[in-house]
């Protein structure tokens, strides 16, 4: 037995009047984030609830967020987080699958299940009154109090957190880590990149990821470190969260490759990490391609690391960069504190003269023990002797690092979001026009792949209304960036979708021309139907307003395929610092007539 969490608890304590978490317009302390987590307990003990019910966290506000999770996991239950984002479908599907005993919420998150829901502000300013009470749905609130969470022992097998990844409706995934997983990999994370009471770590990955949630909340309770929350990145807003890094202190910069390759391109000036306490940026979620490794490291004069990882195996496991501790440069890195094995992609392990490559397996303390109520899933991944499966295709180095070769499993990676296929076709096939969907990861320079979905229709239907339609069942992260229309879908011998075949004919497809130009329309009208095509939506909904703040499908990718289709159609080209500069439509106009001048 063992007692981490007092651990936790003291350091929060000790931390006082220092800041927890940092975000554009203030700040908020150790001591505001315990008072909440009193608050918190109080209403568990409200409701009844006991050691190891389930509790489902949806808040946008990340420092409430954070406070809901650190409570239920102090108390010795079994916080849950999801998405703000999340639709009703998953949240549904989440909350009957765990069980859960409360939904802690915002206003802005509805759930129809029938778990009780609890309300709570979110401070109002650093000077606020965190953990107000509000309003309860579903029934009376019941009589609470303020208490410390109880810290009890706990063995290291005892189930901390259920984090879930992509799944079907029917089906959620979701990854069981253990207390011993989760400290003893915040342990390497101190150990590996210095953290202390000193570090602000600079990380923007939503709080229901895994690099969010535990290089993030989890990692600066435990270590004393504040937590820097710039909001999402997005190039039309590069320039003040590239800021931001140096007017927070930053110390360390948690990234994806796709963030970082956008950087590099983008950026305006090159002096964002140029402070004297900024110890260096580490690239997790992806593949980061040699490339981009060395030219940001060059450009920026700062030091990146690269981790690999995933759910399963808390957040990292093989570490690679400048220091003794780490493997090769542009390797994905060699294993810390767990071990790594080739497998012959059957689970079978290989010895070390038979191959240089295989499946990458992992075993140690960072790794799970399985899925939650997901008995075969388990077993297809978990081995009987310990080892994991990872799925990954890699060789390896004399040195012992490892180099990354594909991947065998489906699983797209965009932009360092894991997307199951399945997921996607899933939403897809509740329209009531598509006879088969499939989906396919295509390899992409910027987000390393995209998901790209083909559908077989019965019926006509427009790619807005396939768009509107999944953005009702996927988190904007997880929306296809194409859909496109096929006759057939290409199959195998056994009768099962082809996917190297789909994927090769979608590529040809994507790569011959989208849009003629008429010569019919004035400039402000050809850019507003070229942003329709791209961003799949109504012509008549778009104004020169019209920003990432109004189009859901606005994201970084579809900003770079908006410059490149109005170039392609209109014949100009933008430079690049202009294309940071562009923040809706209107600005993109402005730029295209000084352009073409």
């Amino acid at each position: 037995m063992s007692n981490d969490l007092r651990k936790l608890w003291l350091q929060l304590e000790r931390k006082g009047r220092g800041d927890f978490l940092a975000v554009r317009d203030g700040s908020r302390s150790c001591r505001q984030l315990m008072s909440m987590i009193e608050t918190c307990c109080g209403i568990f003990d409200g409701y009844g609830l006991t050691s190891g019910d389930r509790v489902l966290i949806i808040v946008k506000d990340d420092f409430t967020a954070s406070a809901g999770f650190l409570a239920a996991l102090l108390d010795g239950l079994v916080p849950v987080m999801l998405s703000p984002e999340s639709r009703l479908t998953r949240i549904e599907a989440v909350a009957r699958s765990t069980e859960a005993s409360l939904l802690i919420s915002d206003d802005a998150v509805d759930c129809g299940h029938d778990c009780p829901r609890h309300v709570l502000d979110a401070p109002s300013g650093s000077g606020g009154q965190a953990g107000t009470i509000r309003k309860l749905l579903r029934r009376k609130a019941p009589a609470s109090r303020v208490r410390a969470p109880h810290c009890a022992d706990h063995a290291p097998d005892q189930l901390a957190y259920i984090l879930f990844t992509s799944g079907t409706t029917d089906r959620p995934n979701g990854v069981q880590i253990t207390h011993g997983n989760l400290f003893s990999h915040l342990e390497t994370l101190c150990r590996l990149f210095g953290y202390d009471t000193q570090s602000r770590i600079f990380n923007a990955t939503p709080l229901a990821h895994t690099d969010g949630l535990v290089q993030g909340p989890l990692l600066a309770a435990w270590s004393g470190a504040a937590l820097v929350r710039p909001g999402p990145f997005q190039i039309s807003d590069m320039e003040p969260w590239l800021n931001f890094i140096r007017s927070s202190g930053a110390t360390h910069l948690i990234g994806n490759p796709t963030m970082l390759t956008l950087i590099e391109r983008l950026a305006e000036h090159r002096d964002y990490f140029d402070s004297a306490g900024f110890r260096g940026v580490i690239s997790t979620g992806g593949i980061l391609p040699e490339p981009v490794w060395k030219a940001f490291e060059t450009g920026f004069g700062t030091n990146v690391w690269n981790v690999y990882g995933m759910t399963e195996t808390v957040a990292n496991a093989l570490y690679a960069g400048k220091g003794a501790a780490f493997g090769a440069w542009g390797s994905i890195g060699h294993p810390v504190d767990c071990e790594a094995r080739l497998g012959n992609g059957n689970g079978q392990p290989l010895g070390d003269a038979e191959a240089d490559e295989g499946e990458l397996q992992l075993k140690g303390p960072n790794i799970c023990e399985g899925y939650w109520r997901n008995p075969e899933r388990t077993r297809e991944t978990h081995l009987q002797d310990g080892w994991m499966r990872t799925g990954d295709l890699v060789r390896r180095r004399a040195d012992g690092s490892f180099d990354f070769l594909g991947r065998l499993k489906s699983v797209i990676n965009q932009g360092g979001m894991t997307i199951l296929p399945d997921e996607v076709d899933e939403a897809l096939l509740r329209h009531p026009a598509v006879l088969e969907a499939a989906t396919v990861g295509l390899p992409d320079p910027e987000f390393e792949q995209i998901a790209v979905s083909a559908v077989v229709l019965n019926v006509p239907v427009s790619k807005a209304s396939l768009t509107t339609h999944c953005r009702g069942y996927l988190e904007p992260l997880k929306m296809p960036k194409r859909i496109m229309q096929i006759e057939t879908m290409p199959r195998t011998q056994s009768g099962k979708v082809d996917r190297q075949a789909l994927a090769a004919c979608l590529t040809k497809r994507i790569q011959e021309p989208k849009i003629a130009n008429t010569g019919n329309s004035g400039m402000g009208e050809r850019i507003i139907e070229i942003a329709s095509s791209v961003f799949h939506v109504d012509r008549t909904s778009l104004t020169y307003a019209s920003s990432p703040d109004s189009i859901e499908g606005w994201d970084s990718f579809t900003h770079l395929n908006l410059i490149l289709a109005v170039e392609d159609a209109l014949d100009v080209r933008i430079a690049t610092p202009q294309i940071a500069a562009i923040r809706d439509i209107g600005s993109l106009v402005r730029t295209v007539e000084e352009a073409q001048r």
